[in-house]
């Protein structure tokens, strides 16, 4: 699990290109004034897993956690209704700890002064299903950055933005 994270980490850093054959489903990314400030968008991976490409426009410049979150809710003070970071039993948080990552950590995503920023990321232990099942989940933009290591979150801050990811209607 943690070689996966790792491999993840290096080809995010790589200016990768969604397949063309695999198309997306697109995302709002709102902060707690429910602006949008970004776009997350999910696609099939070309055997398994997922990528996900996240177009920021207008947040504060400097490193951000990002994770997967276990429900598909945007409200409550802090966006607290997405729940914790998607896992299975037994998992910590980031490549760094020793149970870990959760399949829902994501490594940090640079925004620029201008408040803008793009990253795409991989993750082999979630497919694009698994994100809009029954009750869908939330992708969460967090303050500051993730350290990777400590439980639940990293002290990667509080919740900034975040984005229903749901079955189309």
């Amino acid at each position: 699990m943690k070689m996966k994270f790792f491999l993840m980490t290096a080809i995010s850093a790589l200016a990768l290109s969604v397949p063309a054959h695999a198309a997306g489903q697109s995302y709002a990314l709102k902060d707690k004034d429910q602006k949008q400030i970004g776009t997350a968008t999910v696609a099939p991976a070309h055997d398994k897993g997922l990528v996900l490409t996240v177009e920021i426009e207008k947040a504060e410049p400097g490193w951000h956690g990002i994770h997967f979150h276990a429900v598909g809710r945007c409200s409550g003070e802090g966006f607290k209704d997405a729940g914790g970071h998607m896992m299975e039993d037994g998992e910590t948080h980031g490549p760094h700890s020793t149970h870990g990552p959760h399949a829902g950590d994501l490594p940090n995503i640079w925004v620029n002064k201008d408040g803008t920023g793009k990253a795409q990321f991989i993750n082999n232990d979630l497919s694009p299903s698994a994100l809009v099942d029954e009750d869908g989940s939330a992708l969460v933009l967090h303050e500051a950055t993730d350290d990777l290591k400590s439980d639940p979150a990293g002290n990667a801050g509080g919740r900034y933005a975040c984005a229903v990811l749901a079955a189309p209607k």
